[in-house]
């Protein structure tokens, strides 16, 4: 299947906008992050306007799923803001409670079926570990036991939508957490084989530069792993085509069931 149309590129995406569309944009979340884009409820805007536009009709609607990603990107930009550890379990609410308002959002518009990410283990993250000074084979307990109150609370909300809707396969949760975890713990024993899944494909050559860096020659300040295919976290944040493939093997019965 092609990748879906982006959103702000739908004016030369032809007919092919009708049948499935992108509206997310890189490092934003539920709320306001540091890239200062649309966030969550400004991409749903976005889908309801193309709606009142009639570019999409309560027919289409009835027989389409929308994949809803919120990812760490509110949690980072929380501590970037120099947020306290203490407040994070009332920040973590706030995230699942406008998270569940979106998904009351699309069901309300007509969305026939939505799927929602579950938070992957922050902990594991390397630029996370760096920070925490954690050791280099092993992910931090403290974030990840967050990551697990999000996917707790969130999986709440999705259950308390279905039962309000009278539609218990209405909304489903991805279980990304427990697909990371066991692709970590057993990437000998599972494929693809991952030869060391905490470490990063791309990396920066000290700790002030990172994936992608260049002098002022532009000459790289990082280094490509030889096969990425043998490297679940592609840099600091975000996992390679390899990584995000075994992911979503996993979340393959989930979805099966979710369509039968």
């Amino acid at each position: 299947m092609p990748s879906p149309t982006l959103y702000k590129a739908r004016r030369v995406g032809g007919d092919r906008q009708r049948y499935v569309m992108n509206f997310a944009y890189s490092g934003t979340g539920v709320f306001e992050t540091v890239v200062m884009l649309p966030n969550l409820t400004t991409q749903i805007g976005f889908f309801e306007q193309l709606i009142n536009g009639g570019t999409y009709r309560s027919s289409d609607l009835r027989s389409s799923m929308a994949l809803v990603s919120a990812s760490t990107n509110d949690y980072s930009f929380y501590l970037l803001r120099k947020g306290t550890l203490e407040g994070l379990n009332e920040f973590t609410g706030l995230v699942v409670n406008q998270t569940a308002v979106n998904l009351r959002r699309l069901s309300r518009l007509g969305v026939g079926k939505i799927a929602i990410l579950g938070l992957f283990p922050f902990g594991c993250f390397t630029a996370i570990r760096q920070l925490l000074a954690s050791a280099p084979s092993s992910c931090d307990d403290l974030f990840n036991r967050y990551s697990s109150q999000h996917n707790s609370l969130l999986r709440k909300a999705v259950d308390d939508i279905n039962a309000e809707l009278g539609r218990p396969s209405h909304v489903v949760m991805l279980d990304t957490y427990s697909a990371a975890d066991s692709i970590m713990r057993h990437h000998n024993e599972l494929g693809p084989r991952f030869n060391d899944p905490l470490k990063p494909c791309c990396m920066g050559l000290n700790s002030s530069t990172a994936c992608g860096s260049v002098d002022v020659q532009g000459m790289p300040l990082y280094t490509v792993c030889r096969s990425p295919a043998s490297a679940f976290f592609w840099d600091l944040g975000h996992l390679t085509q390899a990584g995000s493939s075994a992911m979503f093997r996993y979340y393959l019965p989930t979805l099966h069931q979710f369509f039968s």
